[in-house]
């Protein structure tokens, strides 16, 4: 198990006043597994990955990763776990526009105080594995939408994460594409990586090894068939 979730509640306090998200959760992640998470509350789904993701602190319940509590955690402990333990692919191509596919790829160890041959080495890595060493030199401008897609998987990668968080990763794609990134998720899980999905699409269950839907207040394990 890399990660425990146990009776997580959130406020949120905005202009137009203070939100509870009050979920019954109970959730395991395991090494190794591709989980969706479902429902038709995109509030609630998308407050669930970022609990996840450590984006956000509960207010209360157990989030554990990697054996440490992060509830209890203070704010810079809570930053080192995430920038080493969690990758982030997000549904929009947020790539930076003005350094080339390399760069982007890079960015996150520069927050790491890693040495420049350290750099090169886990980005060259990075980029193989998703099969866009080719494209390292280009702009995102110059990228289609799979290949822009594959850039943030590779930049998710490049911190060597336990847990790789991903939303709505196949949104801007078409099905075959969709395809391609979800069988290289696939890929990614078999490596004992730890895959956390945001899911909008139940013709991609056959790659998951377990779904959750969160409906009414409640995350409920699914079935997948």
């Amino acid at each position: 198990m890399v990660a425990k979730f146990e009776n997580i509640n959130k406020t949120f306090c905005t202009s137009a006043g203070t939100f509870n998200w009050d979920e019954e959760t109970c959730i395991n992640l395991n090494k190794g597994e591709i989980l969706l998470i479902t429902g038709k509350s995109e509030y609630s789904k998308k407050t669930l990955l970022t609990l996840m993701g450590c984006l956000i602190n509960p207010n209360e319940g157990i989030l554990e990763i990697n054996g440490k509590d992060i509830h209890l955690s203070c704010y810079e402990e809570m930053v080192l776990i995430k920038s080493q333990t969690i990758g982030f692919v997000f549904h929009q191509h947020n790539l930076l526009e003005s350094i080339n596919t390399e760069e982007n790829v890079a960015y996150p160890l520069k927050f790491q105080n890693s040495k420049s041959d350290e750099i090169r080495q886990r980005t060259t890595e990075a980029l193989k594995m998703v099969e866009m060493y080719e494209q390292r030199k280009k702009m995102p401008k110059q990228l289609s939408k799979l290949e822009k897609q594959k850039t943030l998987i590779a930049r998710a990668l490049v911190i060597n994460p336990k847990i790789i968080v991903c939303d709505r990763p196949t949104a801007f794609l078409d099905r075959q594409a969709a395809k391609l990134i979800m069988e290289k998720l696939k890929e990614l899980a078999k490596k004992e990586k730890t895959i956390v999905i945001l899911n909008h699409d139940s013709r991609f269950n056959e790659y998951a090894n377990r779904a959750v839907e969160v409906k009414n207040g409640i995350v409920n394990e699914l079935i997948l068939v």
